[in-house]
């Protein structure tokens, strides 16, 4: 855990504590007064609307100068004397790709920061969004709102073997985290089974458990899989290893094959899943449909849908081959797609992205929503005062350096 050197003291001997919140995003005066009355020792709070730190650098570069902690999305330092007295420093965003080159993360200099990120807040409303996503996709959404749009009460005839429901089908989660374990708790309410995909195996009921952060938990409502009991099945990176770089997907390939009817990509951005779907990966996940579908037992009783495979990423547009998914779209490997991000970001206005068959783009915005500063201002709230209160056991979602997450 990072620690920093300590704070001065004020005259009555409590510590003098300053608090910078660097965001895009105005001031939110209800929470800022949460943070002061739950922390009276915090004297100051600086909030400093900002995108990058050219927006307001000598404002945050003084600012720095005394802060103990910091929240920013973005904006960090690069030399430990620009922030002497810092001891943490919380990421806004859950991923922290954008950073892993930076100083922050590689420099001994700034290692005693604890970085904290926002992972574990992002699992309702992405869920949301994967819900509407496959269920506009499969209930035909877009046809009958275009119906709508005419004044023209549609022919029910059109689309009566275009849709389907999910009871019964099996959907594989790619990286089961607390935004995968959310998804898979909703999934399993519409009766579909759950395969879930991780970069190491998880064998044992412990290694299987979120220790995360869980939005809800302290209200006595957690959402998400905190023991990891609802997937039917697991794979992982590492399975099939051990015979060079050949076998270096086999783990992942043996997931994708397992008879998928939607694949869910909620996996971090690292070199090793860095461009980790491509061509071969959507042949693989048509071929999977195909076998199952073949060995249905009973056609009455559908558990795969045989027109194919939809792929949702809500990730990283960079873990995709994306000619090779434009490609997949429009020749019928895959059913379709739901895509909240891309590459480039944002997408060019003639990507033929936009265009491909049955595929929803939006602009990475599915882990938005009114309640996201609170929920991430809670994780703040929750490790200052672990901070402070030297409990044990570490921080909430604290960064490990080198790792990318």
């Amino acid at each position: 855990m990072g620690g920093g050197p300590e704070s001065p003291e004020r005259q009555n001997g409590e510590q003098e504590l300053e608090l910078l919140v660097t965001l895009p995003l105005p001031e939110m005066p209800a929470q800022v007064d949460i943070l002061k009355r739950k922390f009276p020792s915090i004297s100051k709070v600086t909030w400093v609307t900002a995108s990058k730190l050219a927006d307001a650098e000598d404002k945050i570069r003084e600012a720095w100068k005394t802060a103990t902690f910091v929240v920013t999305l973005g904006i960090v330092p690069e030399k430990k004397e620009d922030v002497p007295k810092l001891r943490l420093l919380h990421i806004f965003s859950a991923g922290i790709d954008h950073l892993n080159d930076k100083p922050l993360l590689t420099s001994p200099s700034l290692s005693s920061i604890a970085v904290t990120t926002s992972s574990g807040i992002h699992g309702p409303p992405i869920t949301e969004w994967v819900l509407s996503s496959l269920l506009a996709l499969t209930r035909e959404t877009f046809t009958v709102h275009h119906w709508q749009r005419e004044h023209k009460w549609g022919d029910n005839k059109q689309i009566f073997h275009k849709m389907s429901d999910w009871a019964g089908k099996t959907i594989g989660i790619a990286g089961y985290g607390s935004i995968g374990r959310q998804v898979a708790r909703a999934l399993v309410g519409l009766g579909v089974k759950v395969h879930a995909y991780t970069s190491r195996a998880r064998k044992t009921s412990e290694a299987r458990r979120d220790g995360g952060w869980i939005v809800g938990e302290k209200q006595g409502w957690g959402l998400g899989d905190r023991e990891g009991t609802l997937p039917v099945a697991w794979y992982s990176e590492e399975d099939g290893q051990g015979g060079g770089e050949k076998n270096k997907k086999a783990g992942l390939h043996t997931f994708l094959r397992s008879g998928l009817s939607a694949v869910v990509v909620s996996l971090p951005l690292t070199t090793a899943t860095t461009g980790l779907f491509g061509k071969e990966e959507f042949e693989i996940l048509r071929d999977g449909v195909k076998a199952a579908t073949a060995a249905q037992p009973d056609v009455t009783k559908p558990e795969i849908d045989a027109a194919g495979c939809y792929f949702v990423n809500i990730a990283r547009g960079k873990m995709v081959e994306q000619d090779a998914l434009i490609e997949a779209l429009n020749t019928g490997v895959l059913k379709g797609a739901a895509l909240d991000v891309t590459e480039p970001e944002p997408l060019g206005e003639n990507s033929k992205l936009w265009d491909a068959k049955n595929t929803i783009v939006s602009p990475h915005i599915s882990g938005l929503g009114r309640e996201y500063a609170g929920r991430s201002l809670e994780i703040v709230v929750e490790n200052i005062g672990r901070l402070l209160g030297g409990a044990s056991g570490g921080l909430v979602n604290e960064v490990t350096r080198g790792r990318g997450y």
